[in-house]
């Protein structure tokens, strides 16, 4: 499958990225610390604090990084951005802290992630970005979530 960038154009991308938008970076790993101290230690508002930290990480990647700099590169950045599909990282970790889910754990949250490893994973072989590899055992994790969602296995309806 080909690409609509080039490897360089992809790099460049993430220079512009990390230099135009530090140090935000570094508050949003915070936010994903703080999203992971709720779900290890939960009290009555944790479940709302990682829901709406989670939902902060997606709506930042789809804004400020596919709108704002893929787009550059890449017309489907648009379709990405508006699904509010996010770059690697967030995908794990969304699809981790939804491990930690008290049953019966709900399909609707899995389902972009999940998505986002099929497309994101590409790059760990087009584009040689060998960290991306860990969207495979990510996908994997939530294809079984999603398998048991709802606690139980999927199962036909009548």
């Amino acid at each position: 499958m080909a690409l609509p960038f080039t490897i360089e154009q992809f790099h460049g991308v993430f220079r512009d990225y990390n230099t135009s938008m530090w140090p935000a970076p570094w508050f949003l790993v915070a936010m994903a610390l703080a999203a992971v101290v709720a779900a290890l230690r939960p009290r009555p508002w944790s479940g709302v604090a990682v829901s709406a930290i989670l939902g902060v990480l997606w709506a930042w990647i789809a804004l400020a990084y596919h709108l704002a700099f893929i787009s550059r590169i890449s017309p489907p950045a648009y379709a990405f951005a508006a699904l509010s599909m996010l770059p690697c990282p967030t995908t794990i970790f969304t699809i981790g802290m939804l491990c930690f889910a008290v049953p019966p754990t709900p399909r609707s949250p899995l389902i972009v992630p999940v998505l986002w490893c099929l497309v994101g994973a590409q790059a760990a072989f087009l584009l040689g970005v060998q960290p991306d590899l860990g969207l495979i055992a990510s996908g994997a994790v939530g294809v079984a979530l999603l398998a048991t969602a709802g606690g139980q296995p999927w199962t036909r309806r009548s």
